[in-house]
């Protein structure tokens, strides 16, 4: 669990943190990326674009800034990707050390119920991302009791 700064995203609004913790219940994934991460600035577009095709499966993608720089550059780098993702700022590494982050980027996916499902180091590939879209449950499928999540 973290909880850290939102410092950019659709309805961040200053002073807003995110914990970890309030999004169990839902998968997440968990990209971390810095503005100067040339593979960071190739990939996260795309994985902002194919996450966003995989509504039903309830998955929540959440940017982890790596840098210690203003917010408003993290804002800034985001809007120059074309990337429309909430972002928190993990400028003292809390986050990396917790999930032994070691290079940039590093896709994380955390299950509903909140345990890690795969960890992707360097930039994930479409086809790697879809094989992990494909196997989380459609959000209806959620409620029926006989299905094993």
């Amino acid at each position: 669990d973290f909880s850290l700064p939102i410092v950019a995203g659709p309805g961040w609004r200053e002073g807003d943190r995110l914990a970890l913790r309030d999004l169990r219940g839902n998968p997440v994934l968990l990209e971390f990326w810095a503005s100067w991460c040339v593979p960071c600035v190739r990939s996260l577009p795309r994985v902002v674009a194919q996450v966003a095709q995989a509504r039903d499966r309830g998955l929540l993608l959440v940017g982890v800034n790596c840098e210690s720089g203003r917010p408003e550059q993290v804002r800034s780098a985001l809007r120059e990707m074309g990337a429309a993702m909430p972002s928190v700022q993990d400028p003292e590494s809390r986050a990396q050390v917790a999930y032994g982050i070691e290079g940039l980027p590093t896709s994380v996916l955390i299950g509903a119920d909140g345990r890690v499902r795969a960890v992707q180091r360097g930039a994930v590939e479409p086809d790697t991302l879809s094989a992990w879209l494909d196997n989380l449950p459609v959000l209806g499928d959620l409620d029926d009791p006989g299905h094993d999540r």
